[in-house]
């Protein structure tokens, strides 16, 4: 079983692989308890949708070229289609209709940022984060023992020049504050390769040797990400980090997995906490008379 904190990975698949593991857990809980809603699906079916909401991604980071973002969108259509197809919703039990839910609204989300907001062209952080989560994770997520996360976090440092030669390709401009945040990040990546991975080699052994010999390019490559994320791409950011109002409720929608309108919900909000706000000075004005009967409070205050 791949656990979901073993595959942080930015842009487009970290969310979905937490959902597909989060699935697979699921699924096995529910192999092992009658679910709520009358009786188990067919075991043939839970096994099957197990098989699919399992992905083990250890020693991967993401591939932000061309081609790896066509296969990224084909990937997440291709499991959209295999939800539809091979997992409709009535065929599984209640706990694997909710995880269905949550893949198929992460996969939404994925195809939302790979082929309407590009964030691999637009948003440093995306290759930034992808690289400090992948690297970070496995320090401080005890999922596996210490030799097997840092096995991963090796072949990880090996792809670090590859994944960011892509990134600093694939970028085409920025918002501002995107670049202002990449690269204090970037600079934290530093900080987690030199100073919190040490922590999974024990010294002097053979994974400390391999670390130490993957540490240099890794770092070098850190730096160069650094350097143009402070000059090239600092001076082409003009960009507006907003969605604007189309495809925010688009992203809004597939997030909550219902057709909400956030104008809706903020509506529904502010009229929520204007009555909360009274039931409270409802409740609180009786208590400050009985206790400060000398102080008028509120009432002679002309500012609503």
């Amino acid at each position: 079983m791949a656990f979901a904190w073993r595959l942080p990975r930015r842009p487009a698949h970290p969310a979905l692989v937490l959902a597909l593991c989060a699935a697979g857990l699921a699924v096995a809980c529910a192999r092992r308890a009658a679910p709520r809603d009358g009786g188990p699906a067919p075991p043939a079916k839970s096994a099957r949708f197990a098989a699919f909401a399992e992905v083990d991604l250890d020693a991967e980071l993401d591939d932000l070229s061309p081609e790896g973002t066509a296969r990224k969108v084909r990937f997440f259509h291709t499991a959209l289609e295999s939800l539809d197809r091979d997992f409709p919703a009535a065929s599984l039990t209640e706990q694997e209709r909710i995880d269905r839910d949550i893949m198929a609204a992460q996969c939404r989300l994925a195809l939302i940022d790979l082929e309407r907001v590009r964030s691999i062209e637009t948003n440093p952080t995306a290759a930034v984060e992808s690289i400090g989560t992948a690297l970070f994770f496995p320090v401080v997520f005890e999922y596996a023992p210490a030799a097997e996360r840092g096995s991963g976090v090796i072949a990880r440092l090996e792809k670090t020049t590859a994944l960011v030669d892509q990134a600093i390709a694939a970028l085409k401009t920025s918002a501002p504050i995107y670049t202002e945040v990449a690269i204090e990040e970037n600079d934290g990546n530093r900080d987690v390769i030199e100073n919190a991975l040490p922590a999974l080699f024990p010294k002097g052994s053979d994974l400390e040797s391999r670390y130490l010999a993957a540490r240099g390019p890794a770092l070098r490559a850190i730096d160069r990400l650094s350097r143009f994320l402070s000059g090239d791409l600092k001076t082409r950011s003009s960009g507006d980090w907003r969605l604007g109002g189309e495809l925010y409720r688009e992203k809004f929608r597939a997030y909550f997995q219902d057709d909400l309108d956030p104008m809706d919900v903020l509506k529904e909000a502010e009229t929520s906490l204007a009555r909360v706000r009274a039931e409270m000075l409802a409740v609180a004005t009786p208590l400050h008379d009985e206790w400060f009967p000398a102080h008028a409070g509120h009432r002679t205050m002309q500012d609503p």
